[in-house]
């Protein structure tokens, strides 16, 4: 993204027809993906299935204020099952704000963030079913479409 956007701005800047390309994309781009910046734009972030970063970081920071100064574990269910966005916030509130990354090794306190699916409900399922034979459920809070569960693991060292 940031190579096409250097590319478009020199582009750009460099003659008269490089701007009329440049507008000739950008309507483009934006006439194909029009539905979807709108829908993204005006979705409220307190639906059932929006999942922003306002509620994203609004769920980590509910983690560490859960925890206080407790170690946890966190796993995190994103479609399509990669879950760098959230390894990124963790990182980056952990060392900003927090001071403490969630402990690599398997501690009692395990926290779940899952975010909605409701195209595959079946991985879902699964994935839940998975996490039911490592820890119980103590509590659920959901941002948006993101669900945090506090979990107590069944043999955590």
């Amino acid at each position: 993204m940031l190579f096409v956007a250097v590319s478009l701005s020199y582009i750009f800047k460099s003659s008269f027809f490089g701007k009329i390309l440049v507008i000739i994309f950008m309507v483009f781009f934006l006439s194909h993906n029009y539905s979807d910046i709108k829908t993204y734009l005006s979705k409220n972030p307190s639906e059932s299935n929006a999942i922003m970063l306002a509620n994203q970081k609004e769920a980590i920071d509910w983690i560490y204020k859960d925890a206080g100064s407790e170690q946890f574990n966190v796993d995190v269910y994103v479609p399509p099952v990669i879950p760098y966005s959230y390894q990124y916030l963790f990182t980056w509130l952990s060392t900003s704000k927090y001071h403490q990354l969630p402990n690599e090794n398997n501690v009692p306190l395990l926290y779940i963030v899952r975010e909605a699916d409701p195209e595959h409900p079946d991985r879902v399922e699964a994935w839940q079913d998975r996490q039911a034979g490592i820890a119980k459920i103590e509590k659920t809070i959901l941002f948006g479409g993101i669900a945090v569960e506090k979990r107590e693991r069944f043999n955590a060292k």
